[in-house]
Parts: structure tokens; sequence; C-alpha cells
């Protein structure tokens, strides 16, 4: 694949969103760029094809309810969407001087909240639906 001696990019999406990036190169001798295998993270900035390419899958993350994901990415191509582990957010927030863990966490919370809401909703629609049986 052409650019793969440049490393990959792992993207992170946070509800259909891009949030942040780095570049993983690999180490001498090393087609993989995995940090486990020697690579290395270098700063990203993404480039206008590849935003394109997270615009577009993000509302498809979202509608498969895939909320926080880690893309890896050459050029404009997606190799893999990490969903169990995205992974990254240590490396883009020393890189860029960041903290992207409150970006998810408020996400989180915000999300808990809103089933919170629809929860209480549904029991008062459920006793309002009960007592005119009655």
């Amino acid at each position: 694949m052409e650019g793969v001696e440049n490393g990959d990019v792992r993207v992170l999406m946070l509800n259909g969103k891009f949030i942040g990036a780095y570049n993983r190169k690999p180490a001498d001798g090393e087609i993989r760029a995995n940090i486990q295998a020697g690579g290395t993270v270098h700063k990203y900035i993404m480039i206008e094809s590849q935003k394109k390419v997270c615009k577009k899958i993000g509302t498809k993350l979202v509608s498969s309810g895939l909320y926080f994901v880690g893309l890896d990415m050459i050029g404009d191509k997606i190799l893999e969407v990490n969903v169990l582990n995205p992974g990254g957010i240590t490396n883009i927030n020393k890189l860029e001087k960041l903290k992207l863990q409150k970006q998810v966490v408020d996400f989180l919370e915000d999300k808990v909240d809103a089933k919170a809401e629809k929860r209480v909703e549904l029991e008062y629609l459920l006793k309002r639906f009960s007592g005119l049986r009655e």
C-alpha cells in the first residue's frame, strides 16, 4: 500500500467526530507501526481527504452505536476500526498538550444522564397508562 513506509495514523472519533490524531512510525526493520512492536509516535495534522473520510464514517459509527473508536489510516484509507480499545488519548494529550479524556468522560456522563431521563419519562408514561386501565 502506498504510504505504508511512513507508518499509519491513529484517529480518535467521539460521537462521530474527529477529536485527535497522531502518526505511528515503524521501528527500523519492522513493517508494523504498533507501539508494542517498537513504533514511535509523532504529531500529525489531518489532511483534507482524511477529514472527509472521518466525516463520512462518523455518521455510520454513531448509527451503529459506536461512539468512541480509534481508526487506523494510511492516507485516506481506513485499515482498522478499533472499538474495544481505541487507545491513543495519552499519546495525543502528550503531543498536543490536550486533555481529551475530559471530552470523553463529559460525553459519557451526558449519555448516562439522557438515558436516565428517558427511563423516568417511560416510567411516568407506564404509570399513566396503567391508571387508564383501572
